[in-house]
């Protein structure tokens, strides 16, 4: 994008006043700072598009409602082994975005289980954890080096599975879906020609969007405190990335010193590795989080809620934010 575009975009978004907890500046400057050069250019287009502070708020609002807050809750979801429903997004304030979701319609067929998708993985992944390469406690007897420890193993949806919306048949929640697709491939280009199928499920559910972590790194991955940073002009190798600020303290110990996961192929070479463009959208939507104060704050909520609530087996339920500026 043109640096005067985005040097534009960056004095509209200074003059913004500060706006509660979840602040609007903090929200779009981290957007604008993080998103790949597409993503950048239609943010700064609609930061100079918009002359109103209201109208900057309202676009602010739009991202968090139908992008951050979905794809922080869902992950949620996905490891309290609850369905994919998500929280109704609120209305969008660009009715283009509204007709993109209306295209999307896309089907939604059943999931694979958690135990096909194993069997896929673990045999690919070498039955270790990627990230700390310790071992599966499903690695057979016969493969185990002598002495060693076995821990529990899951496989992780990169992309998160509850965003598939597999099982909804409440029409909001379907549009609210789609919203955020629509969304999410406008700031990320390269995620739509990535859902090859007819069914979103089917994309998502494929090893490409798949790997084999221990049970505290999928948590800890799920809540955007760790990602992996694909390393450039290097094949399946990442930086392991962590942020001080969320709850990272329980796994330190199990990353390796040097902080680097390299993937391979240890089982059927016509099963994909995990595709870097996925890695990749993790770790932009990570980096925004934490630097706009918004992974802090909906985790908060999230815990906060769940405390006095409990949530829909759909996934369904519709967190409100608990602070006026919230």
């Amino acid at each position: 994008m043109a640096t005067e575009a985005f040097n534009e975009a960056k004095q509209r978004i200074q003059r913004l006043p500060k706006d509660g907890v979840k602040d609007p500046k903090r929200v779009l400057s981290a957007m604008l700072d993080n998103l790949p050069p597409s993503g950048r250019a239609a943010i700064a287009n609609e930061t100079i598009a918009f002359a109103s502070d209201d109208e900057l708020k309202q676009t602010s609002e739009y991202y968090v409602h139908n992008v951050f807050k979905p794809n922080e809750l869902f992950f949620h979801f996905e490891l309290k082994s609850a369905g994919g429903a998500t929280p109704t997004s609120t209305p969008s304030t660009y009715e283009e975005l509204e007709v993109q979701a209306d295209e999307l319609s896309g089907s939604l067929g059943s999931y694979a289980s958690s135990k096909s998708l194993e069997r896929i993985c673990f045999p690919r992944d070498n039955f270790k954890r990627v990230v700390t390469q310790l071992m599966s406690q499903r690695m057979p007897q016969y493969l185990r080096p002598a002495n060693s420890i076995p821990a529990p193993t899951q496989t992780c949806h990169i992309v998160p599975l509850a965003l598939a919306q597999h099982g909804s048949s409440d029409q909001g929640i379907l549009q609210a879906s789609r919203t955020t697709w629509s969304t999410l491939y406008r700031l990320f280009p390269g995620l739509e020609s990535r859902m090859i199928g007819s069914n979103l499920l089917t994309d998502i559910n494929n090893p490409r969007n798949l790997f084999t972590v221990v049970e505290t790194v999928h948590s800890t991955f799920g809540r955007f405190d760790l990602a992996l940073e694909p390393i450039a002009g290097q094949s399946n190798l990442y930086n392991i990335i962590v942020w001080q600020d969320g709850a990272v303290g329980h796994i330190l110990p199990l990353l390796p010193n040097n902080r680097i996961a390299r993937l391979s192929n240890h089982g059927d070479p016509s099963v994909p590795l995990p595709d870097p463009y996925f890695f990749e959208v993790h770790l932009v939507i990570s980096r925004i989080l934490h630097a706009s104060g918004l992974a802090r704050l909906l985790t908060e909520l999230l815990e906060d809620y769940c405390e006095f609530h409990s949530l829909a087996s759909d996934g369904s339920t519709n967190i409100p934010y608990s602070t006026e500026g919230a």
